[in-house]
C-alpha cells in the first residue's frame, strides 16, 4: 500500500515534494524509488507526533500548503488529487476528507500549515473539521470516494475489493 500511495502522490502535478516519516528502513527503501524526503522518526510515538514533526519541517522551510495522507488508502488516483485539491487556493484554507465511516481523516489539506491544531486517532474527522471551522472561514469537506476507502479491517479489504475501479 505504501508503494501505491507514494506512486500516486509523486505523480500528481499538485504536489511538489513528498515527505515520508518512518523508522522502518524498508519504508525508506520504498521511498527512495520515489525521491521522498525522509524523516526518521526514532521514537514512533504515534501519528500525531509524526504529523507535528513533519509540520515543523514544512513550516521551517517556508512551505505554505501541505496535505497529509495515511498509507492505507490504496485506490486513490492521481485525478483524485489533481482535480479536487486545486480548487481552494485561499491563503488560509482547510480541506478535510474523512474516512468512509466518518471516524477518521484520510486527507487533510492546509494552507497555511499552522492554521489549526490537528489530531489523529479515533474520531479525528470530527476534531479536524471542528478545528478548521474555528480557525478559518475557508474550510471544506470533500467526499472523495476513493480517498475515503481505507484499509483498517478485513471488512474494509472486502469493501475495497468490491468497490475498486482502479487497475
Amino acid at each position: 500500500m505504501l508503494e501505491e500511495i507514494l506512486h500516486v502522490v509523486t505523480e500528481t502535478k499538485s504536489i511538489d515534494d513528498t515527505i515520508l516519516i518512518s523508522k522502518d528502513e524498508s519504508a525508506f527503501d520504498i521511498g527512495k524509488k520515489f525521491n521522498c524526503i525522509e524523516i526518521c522518526y526514532e521514537d514512533e510515538s504515534g501519528v500525531n507526533n509524526a504529523v507535528s514533526l513533519a509540520d515543523s519541517g514544512i513550516f521551517n522551510n517556508g512551505i505554505l500548503r501541505s496535505v497529509v495522507f495515511p498509507q492505507d488508502i490504496p485506490i486513490m488516483t492521481i485525478q483524485d488529487i489533481d482535480s479536487r485539491f486545486n480548487f481552494d487556493k485561499n491563503e488560509r484554507s482547510v480541506v478535510v476528507v474523512p474516512s468512509r465511516q466518518f471516524d477518521g481523516t484520510n486527507a487533510l489539506v492546509r494552507t497555511l500549515n499552522d492554521i489549526m491544531k490537528t489530531r489523529y486517532d479515533e474520531g479525528s474527522y470530527a476534531f479536524q473539521f471542528e478545528s478548521a471551522m474555528m480557525n478559518t472561514s475557508h474550510y471544506s469537506l470533500a467526499l472523495i470516494q476513493r480517498i475515503m476507502l481505507d484499509i483498517d479491517s478485513y471488512e474494509d479489504v472486502n469493501f475495497v475489493i468490491q468497490n475498486n475501479n482502479k487497475p
